[in-house]
Formats: C-alpha cells, structure tokens, sequence
C-alpha cells in the first residue's frame, strides 16, 4: 500500500480492492455477530418467560413452603450483628468476608470460643453468616468440612463440660 497522506493516494487499484473486501467482510462478521448476540438475548428472555411461569405455577400450590423459606432467607438484625462482627474479624485478618472462605468463618467462631461463647452463641454466630451467604445467593462456607468439623468440637466440647459437672 501506498505511503502518501492517508495511504490511499499512492494504493493501487488492486489494494483498494482488497480493502473493500475487507471492509465487506469485517462489516458482514460485526452484523453476524449482532444478530448471534440478539438470537442469545431472545432465547434468555424466552427461558425467563418460562422459568417465571413454573413459578407462577409452583407459588400457587407451594405458598406456605415458600413463604417459610423465605422467612429463613431474610437477614434479621441479630444476623446483621453477627455478621458485622464476622466482617471486623475478617478485615482484620485481610480475608474476604463475602463469598468468606470457610478458614475465615472458623477462625472467626474459634474466637467466639475462645471468648468462652457457649455452643448456642457460636451455632448462632455460624448460622448468621450461613443466612447472609444464602440470602446474598453466594455459597455458604458453613457448608465445608472445616467449619462442620469445627462446630462438632463445639458441641462435643460442651457437651462433656456439661458432663463433668454434672
């Protein structure tokens, strides 16, 4: 191709043509591409229409199930509190507190244990973060065998406490 202003002034003829040629051919692939990502959009917008009339469907015969579960979604302010706290804890170990990592919720309820919380207080305290993880629709950390493993040692550890003064 030519190296005068532009680069046009100096092309010939044949590099013209091949320049429109693929000028053709990036336009033809931009229009493809448009109609690919609006055949993408119809079809996630038709699964939608549906999946919310399986709802629709399921609300009407499921109401009381689904108000309960929602119930168990919503944050309450002593989940609020707990998790705050949760918050604090993983700030000050430079860990993130959503999605949290299952190392920081134990370290977290190992603190509450070595605070001497009762296994009520640290079950409280594991089921807030639980809540805010599954009401944020992010997986829950209390689910790892860290965490499970952990709150077992609670419990067990309580539970011969009580033993032994018994």
């Amino acid at each position: 191709m030519g190296k005068g202003i532009c680069g046009w002034i100096d092309a010939t003829p044949e590099e013209m043509a091949d320049a429109i040629v693929l000028e053709r051919e990036a336009k033809r692939l931009e229009e493809a591409e448009r109609k690919q990502e609006e055949a993408e959009a119809q079809r996630a917008a038709e699964i939608q229409h549906r999946c919310d009339g399986i709802d629709a469907v399921f609300a009407v015969a499921l109401r009381k199930y689904v108000e309960a579960e929602n119930k168990t979604a919503r944050i309450s302010s002593e989940n609020y509190q707990d998790f705050e706290a949760f918050k604090e804890c993983c700030r000050e170990w430079g860990l993130p507190h959503l999605s949290a990592p299952p190392q920081a919720v134990a370290l977290f309820l190992a603190r509450a244990c070595d605070e001497k919380h009762g296994a009520e207080h640290i079950e409280r305290l594991r089921n807030s973060i639980d809540v805010v993880h599954r009401a944020t629709q992010m997986p829950s950390p209390c689910d790892d065998t860290l965490v499970r493993a952990l709150m077992r040692a609670v419990r067990d550890e309580e539970a011969n406490e009580q033993k032994g003064n018994t």
